[in-house]
C-alpha cells in the first residue's frame, strides 16, 4: 500500500470515528506522536469533520437570524 492510500484510509476512519465517537477520536489523536501517513490522515479526517460541524452550525444561526428579521417585518402581534 503506498502512502497516499494510507493517507486516505486514515482519514476515512478518523472522519467515521469523530463522527460516531469522538471522545475516541480525541484521545487517540492527542496520544498519538506517530508520523506515519495512516496517522496524519487520521488527524486530518477528524479535523474535516469538525470543521464541517462548525460550518454546518454557522449556516443554522445564519438561517435563524434571517427568520428573527423576517418575522420583524410582518405584522404585529396584537393585530387582527
Amino acid at each position: 500500500m503506498d502512502t497516499d492510500e494510507l493517507f486516505t484510509k486514515g482519514f476515512n476512519f478518523g472522519y467515521i470515528l469523530a463522527k460516531f465517537n469522538p471522545e475516541l477520536t480525541k484521545k487517540i489523536t492527542q496520544h498519538s506522536n506517530s508520523t506515519s501517513n495512516f496517522a496524519k490522515g487520521l488527524v486530518w479526517g477528524k479535523k474535516e469533520f469538525e470543521k464541517e460541524i462548525v460550518t454546518s452550525r454557522a449556516s443554522e444561526i445564519d438561517k435563524a437570524r434571517a427568520n428573527k428579521r423576517d418575522i420583524g417585518k410582518g405584522r404585529s402581534l396584537f393585530e387582527k
